[in-house]
């Protein structure tokens, strides 16, 4: 048995064991060994040809580890490769990767898959499972990184002032960091200065610090000065930069360079200090402390504005020393330097108030004492003397020795009093006013005549005033009549007689003349006044009769009387009384009277009064009723609304019925934009007396109407004021749908209409979606409005909606727009399924966006780089792209006549009436198959050394990764040597060639999915045959062999047509499609998915019956066939010319013809045909549309047939 190259002897069996068998164990799994038998007799041994033989398959082995063959700039995948198990122990059917323990992300029979749809720099755990036929193996668990990229999200780091120059700058890693964060970087700059203008101010390796907090200070910061920071954080991929923070200010410090105050004098009490700002305020200034003699005057801080204060309430004339404290908010405060002055003098304080003394009746003796504050040198002194109850002021001048004078020429019995004035050079000051002191008393003076008033018939009533100038206390006053005292009063013992006073003197004669006089007199002398005159007066009249009172109109009565009984003088006037009002009189002449102005229908008592001119005399009363007139002053009447669509009109009855109101009516009209509509209505003609209310239901919501009132009488009707109401609000009625202005792709303007009935105020107009609102929230009709973020060529619906207070209605009619279109956005790259190593078939999905209606799909096709199998090293180019026209909306595609094992590049474009979107590119592979061959081998011969090389570069196409060996023939047997595993080696030299001799050699390459031969190649060494080279001749070399063998071979050739001739026992029947296959899909024994429903499809007759019926006849094209007209022979290999051409003569009882809009590839030597017997239907009118229903009959999955063609 050869093991690996090695020969090894397994057992020697004695010739007498009559089972010719042996057992071999521990053998591995699919592998393929060699065994020969060897005979050994005592004369030597003889070896059977060696025999290839593979173990069967078992589970797979050796799963290797998943590689990361690349990984995707923006970290969103990974492009994963994995090698072969180190013992597949069979044909692997498929692989499987799974993350996270079960999810399932690829399954296939490719080594490689780009893992997409990953998040940057995470963590991912895959597992890869291999399968063969007899079951799967799972690899280890092993986890997979995706690449770093750019951090993100950093946040703007907060800054916390510690110190005037102390700040603490946190921060926090960035939202996402999609790497290791290996550095930051913290700059700085002022708040108002511009970002380009910051300065670095820390650089830290990310993994070497505990915490993320940097204590900035030192005297690069200033006290209260406002900075910004910028954290930027950096990975591997790059950096990202937060914001600069909000602007922080440091801590305030005690401020510098205060200011000394400037000193001004403003007078002996004030001064006026002024400061400036301190040079360095380090801070808010919070305010300032003024200091004077060390003593801070000031309770409260001053303000920071403030830079000014005055000093009051100081010492005239006194020197002061002043200091001034400025201070910032929470840091301290700082003295300037002193300043001094002195305030100015000023007038003498603590003047005392003189002494007044009485020496007679017309002087005082005044005295007085110097100022105890003086406030400076007293230079003089003014005394002021004034009456008590007057303004008049008497002023004496004096120098300072004087403190004592006499004041003269003052009135008798006169209240006095003084003040005295000390004067400096700065100014004076008044004492407070002395005790008043009087003078001594003396006679009275200017005493006035008495007023005499006759009170009647028998008094006088006479009135005594005080003399202008008493001269002191008046104690008595006597009443002279006639030249005889007739009364005296004492007016210490009687108080309340007190001057002025009055005196009636009784029991006089009526109609007399009497004559007054008067005595006043005090402790220093009386006076007596001049005579007046007074007499008294004659008794009225009597016997006044009752007056007659008649009604002559609605405002007026006439009253007539008679003259007293008695009268002791001329009747000077008669006066007539209604209700205790006087409204006429005469001069007594006329004994009648109207009295007019009154109210209709209203009861009067009537009076009257008779005067003569010493009195008067009343008669009694009488009583008469007005006539009635037409009511008046009728109030408007109050309005109320139950509901949108009523009124209650109320009214109360005229203030002046003037009668007995008999009736009313209500009158109403209505207004529209205070503009009168419509003529007033009468709605009541007349309502009974006592019915004060009416409900008006017939008005309409809101409407402004006005409501007034008529009350009818005997005499008349009276109208009240009209009364205005604004109906409640309701639902607006009718509302219109908008009008369209334009309609764009996106947008749509529209404009709102107002409804045919309001009912109210519209608050708010709105337009509503597809049943969306769009929250427009207009109050004023004709109001544009875009419909904005619409989806391109979709159908809309708009409804109006209009809004009062009382609530809301919408649009009966719904608005139907349509958006334009717009090219489609956002396709995914397509995808595949059932992929053979021919085949696949391409699906996609609609654009997520297709702004509009997809007319048609295009899908692209080319070859990608790298490609599977290819060694490494091999240059790659990319294929020309080809693309399959797909129209309306089917969304995929079969893709035949692929390259084997070969990985393609898809995308796809959807295009719609304004344009075109392209898809990425997605990456599929065709599945493995058995090599072919594509050239021949070259032989090269070399005389000298008597040796042939075979080569075969570029002869075979692998169609996998998987070799197993080439074997070189030479005229059909193995060469020493022939054996090559490695994939590189593409030559082997022969030696110990004979000269003359023809050799044929093949080279046969071998996979674990199959295998495939050379064609001969010859290789003759130059020169003359030698006798060796005629001895070898073989006997099936010979011309008769030859002749014998080729008519063998066509005998047997016309036996095997004869056998494929036989009518078939059985058919399958099936219904060919336009697209070459069976209705319904696939051949009923392919399990992949159908790609049209399963129905019949009528041909152009409109005859159901006539189907297609094929028997499949599966051949094997022979190595060394060459035509392509050939009947009666099996097919063969055809040139890409031919094929163009089209097969002829297929043995059908109809000559049919292909078409050259195939899409197969040729046949080729070795591969196994199905031939299609058609039978035409006679409804078909030519060969061609034969074809044209069945191109193409689809593969047998499992069968003996593999890459079938029609």
């Amino acid at each position: 048995c050869g093991v690996g190259g090695n020969v090894t002897g397994l057992a020697a069996l004695p010739a007498t064991v009559p089972a010719r068998n042996f057992s071999v164990l521990g053998l591995l799994p699919y592998r393929v060994y060699e065994f020969r038998v060897v005979a050994v007799s005592d004369a030597g041994e003889a070896a059977s040809p060696w025999q290839i033989v593979r173990t069967l398959e078992d589970i797979p082995e050796g799963i290797q580890p998943i590689q990361v063959a690349g990984k995707a700039a923006d970290g969103r995948s990974l492009n994963l490769t994995w090698p072969e198990p180190s013992s597949p122990n069979g044909v692997i059917t498929t692989y499987m990767l799974l993350s996270d323990g079960d999810v399932v992300e690829y399954i296939g029979v490719a080594r490689f898959f780009t893992l997409r749809r990953l998040t940057p720099f995470t963590i991912y755990s895959l597992t890869l499972q291999a399968c063969t036929a007899l079951g799967c193996a799972r690899g280890a668990l092993q986890t997979v990184v995706t690449a770093e990229v750019l951090p993100q999200l950093q946040a703007v780091p907060t800054v916390q002032a510690i110190g005037s120059q102390h700040l603490r700058v946190k921060w926090n890693p960035p939202g996402q960091s999609h790497g290791i964060i290996t550095m930051y970087v913290l700059r700085r700059k002022l708040a108002t200065a511009p970002d380009s203008s910051s300065v670095e101010v820390l650089s830290v390796d990310a993994r070497n610090i505990s915490s993320l907090v940097y204590n900035d200070m030192g005297s690069a910061l200033r006290p209260f000065t406002e900075y910004s920071y910028q954290i930027t954080s950096l990975n591997s991929a790059g950096q990202a930069s937060s914001a600069f923070s909000p602007a922080v200010q440091t801590l305030p410090a005690a401020p510098e360079g205060v200011q000394a105050a400037t000193i001004t004098v403003l007078n002996h009490v004030s001064l006026r200090l002024t400061w400036s700002p301190p040079a360095t305020p380090n801070g808010i200034v919070a305010g300032y402390n003024i200091f004077r003699d060390s003593t801070r005057i000031n309770m409260n801080a001053l303000a920071s504005m403030t830079t000014g204060f005055t000093d009051t309430g100081l010492m005239p004339f006194t020197s002061y020393t002043y200091q001034i404290q400025a201070c910032t908010v929470s840091a301290g405060c700082r003295f300037g330097p002193e300043a001094n002055d002195t305030t100015a003098q000023s007038q003498p304080d603590m003047v005392e108030r003189p002494l007044l003394m009485p020496t007679s009746s017309s002087s005082l003796m005044a005295s007085w004492l110097s100022p105890a504050v003086p406030n400076g040198i007293i230079n003089q002194y003014q005394l002021y003397i004034s009456k008590c109850s007057g303004t008049a002021t008497q002023m004496l001048s004096f120098n300072s020795a004087v403190l004592q004078a006499t004041v003269d020429n003052l009135q008798p019995f006169t209240c006095y009093t003084s003040l005295i004035e000390a004067c400096t050079v700065a100014g004076c000051t008044n004492s407070s006013s002395s005790v008043s002191v009087t003078t001594l008393e003396g006679a009275p003076e200017g005493l006035t005549i008495p007023r005499a008033l006759v009170l009647g018939q028998n008094q006088v009533r006479l009135t005594i005033d005080a003399p202008s100038k008493p001269n002191g206390i008046i104690m008595s006053y006597e009443i002279w009549r006639n030249g005889t005292a007739v009364a005296y009063v004492n007016i210490t013992s009687s108080p309340g007689d007190l001057l002025p006073a009055a005196y009636t003197d009784s029991s006089l004669d009526a109609n007399t003349l009497y004559a007054y006089a008067v005595v006043v007199s005090t402790n220093g002398g009386s006076a007596r006044s001049a005579v007046v005159m007074a007499m008294t007066i004659p008794p009225p009249p009597e016997g006044l009769d009752t007056p007659i009172a008649v009604a002559d109109g609605r405002a007026s009565i006439a009253v007539s009387w008679s003259p007293p009984n008695t009268s002791y003088a001329p009747i000077t006037s008669y006066r007539v009384i209604v209700n205790t009002v006087q409204t006429n009189f005469n001069n007594g002449s006329s004994l009648q009277a109207t009295v007019t102005g009154l109210l209709p229908y209203s009861v009067y008592t009537i009076s009257l009064t008779a005067c003569t001119a010493f009195g008067c005399v009343d008669s009694l009363a009488t009583t008469v009723r007005t006539l009635e007139a037409a009511p008046t002053n009728l109030n408007a009447p109050t309005l109320a609304q139950p509901s949108a669509d009523s009124v209650t009109v109320d009214w109360t009855e005229p203030s002046n019925p003037n009668g007995v109101v008999t009736g009313y009516a209500v009158e109403r009209r209505q207004f529209v934009n205070s503009q009168l509509v419509a003529r007033s209505t009468l709605l009541i003609v007349s309502t009974p007396h006592n019915e004060t209310s009416y409900i008006d239901n017939t008005v309409a919501a809101f409407s402004t109407y006005e409501y007034r009132i008529w009350a009818y009488n005997s005499a008349g009707n009276v109208s009240s004021a009209w009364r205005r109401i604004t109906t409640s609000e309701a639902k607006p009625s009718n509302v219109l749908t908008p009008l369209v202005v334009e309609i764009f792709a996106t947008s749509a303007v529209l404009v709102l209409r107002a409804p045919e009935r309001a009912n109210g105020i519209i608050v708010q107009y709105d337009l509503l979606v597809n049943g969306v609102s769009e929250m427009t929230n207009y109050t004023a009709a004709t109001t544009s409005h875009t419909l904005r973020d619409l989806t391109a060529g979709t159908v809309y619906s708009v409804v109006a909606r209009a809004c009062t207070s009382a609530g809301c209605s919408d649009s009966t009619a719904t608005l139907t727009i349509t958006t334009g279109e717009l090219p489609p956005e956002d396709i995914d790259a397509p995808m595949a399924e059932n992929i053979s190593s021919t085949s696949m078939s391409a699906f996609w999905t609609p654009p997520t966006s297709p702004n509009g209606k997809i007319t048609g799909y295009t899908l692209y096709l080319r070859t990608a780089c790298p490609q599977p199998g290819v060694l490494a090293g091999t240059a790659c180019e990319l294929g020309t792209e080809t693309n399959y026209q797909v129209t309306g909306q089917v969304n995929e595609f079969e893709i035949r006549a692929l390259a084997k094992f070969t990985r393609y590049e898809l995308r796809v474009s959807a295009t719609n009436s304004r344009g075109t979107v392209s898809s990425n590119t997605s990456v599929v592979q065709t599945l493995e198959d058995a090599p072919e061959l594509v050239a021949d081998v070259s032989v090269t011969t070399t005389a000298v050394e008597d040796s042939i090389t075979v080569q075969w570069p570029g002869v075979f196409r692998l169609n996998s990764d998987r070799f197993s060996r080439y074997t070189v023939l030479e005229n059909g047997e193995q060469v020493q040597g022939g054996i090559i595993e490695t994939r590189t080696t593409t030559e082997l030299v022969l030696t110990g060639k004979v000269v003359g001799q023809i050799y044929l050699y093949t080279v046969q390459l071998t996979t674990p999915l199959g295998s495939v031969t050379s064609r001969p190649a010859n290789g003759t060494l130059p020169g003359e045959p030698t006798a060796e080279a005629v001895v070898k001749k073989e006997f099936y070399e010979d011309v008769p062999f030859i002749v014998g063998m080729c008519f063998v071979g066509v005998v047997l050739l016309l036996l095997l047509i004869c056998i494929l001739h036989r009518p078939s026992a059985k058919r399958e029947r099936y219904q060919v499609t336009s697209d070459g296959g069976p209705l319904g899909g696939y051949s009923p024994n392919k399990g992949s998915r159908p790609t049209t429903p399963n129905r019949r499809r009528r041909n152009k007759t409109g005859n159901n019956d006539d189907f297609w019926t094929a028997p499949v006849v599966a051949l094997q094209v022979p190595s060394d066939y060459t035509g392509v007209n050939q009947v009666n022979k099996p097919l063969t290999s055809i040139p890409e010319q031919e094929w163009d051409s089209g097969f002829t003569n297929l043995g059908s009882k109809n000559n049919l013809s292909t078409t050259s809009s195939h899409d197969m590839p040729p046949p080729r030597a070795g591969d196994k045909v199905a031939i299609l017997q058609a039978q035409v239907p006679p409804a078909m009118s030519s060969s061609n549309d034969a074809l044209a229903r069945a191109n193409t009959f689809r593969e047998y999955e499992g069968s003996t047939l593999k890459d079938t063609h029609l």
